[in-house]
């Protein structure tokens, strides 16, 4: 690759398995004046508005790295605990319940 070239993908998980190995790769094309385009994702780093989305990926990047923060999924599966599921069926009535 040379300078001005441009990187074309069908997908961003075309190019690399996870958004870390991702922003490496293009960060790299970037340093060496590559561009990167990904058509179905619409990011076309050769623009200044493919610049921004792209740079909105780096901190999901560094959040699917370190995992949730702890505490993170408290309280989104209220009735996993005791074995039922959460809402319940659509039509629940308390006759049916007991």
């Amino acid at each position: 690759m040379r300078a001005g070239d441009t990187v074309v993908v069908w997908k961003l998980d075309r190019l690399g398995p996870s958004m870390k190995e991702l922003i490496t790769l293009i960060n790299e094309f970037q340093d060496k004046g590559v561009g990167f385009r990904s058509l179905n994702d619409a990011i076309n780093t050769t623009t200044a508005q493919g610049r921004l989305v792209f740079n909105l990926f780096t901190p999901l990047a560094e959040f699917e790295r370190t995992g949730a923060p702890p505490g993170s999924y408290t309280g989104t599966n209220p009735g996993g605990t005791i074995g039922s599921s959460f809402p319940g069926p659509i039509g629940r009535t308390l006759e049916r319940i007991e």
